[in-house]
């Protein structure tokens, strides 16, 4: 029997590139759709196109920029009844997307590719 889903979601890490390449030819897909959920809120996920766009809807993320597209990012939720996140410091590095993405979104467009702290170091 073979599996063919119509669409594939990687929650909470971005993939590696090999993990996704695999994916994408075993599935027969264009896209490995992605969610960016953790304690903080869902704080991004993709557009049709495929792009992972920050949820500027429903976080406050401020940037604090490294060079010209890489920033470290700062969330604010202050929708959250339970467990507010006001001002918590990630211990990622984001790139933001220099192109705009196809889909027409306002929210800021990352690439797919997300460099820890450590790694940086």
């Amino acid at each position: 029997m073979s599996i063919t889903p119509r669409i594939v979601i990687s929650i909470a890490e971005v993939p590696e590139w090999e993990d996704e390449a695999y994916l994408k030819r075993a599935f027969r897909l264009e896209v490995i759709h992605q969610v960016c959920q953790c304690t903080e809120g869902c704080l991004a996920s993709t557009c049709a196109c495929g792009t992972l766009h920050l949820n500027e809807d429903i976080v406050w993320i401020e940037r604090e920029y490294l060079d010209g597209n890489r920033f470290i990012p700062i969330v604010m939720d202050f929708e959250r009844k339970a467990q507010s996140i006001i001002c918590y410091r990630l211990n990622d590095i984001l790139v933001e997307k220099k192109s705009p993405c196809g889909c027409g979104s306002l929210f800021l467009a990352l690439e797919m590719k997300r460099v820890e702290l450590a790694r940086e170091g």
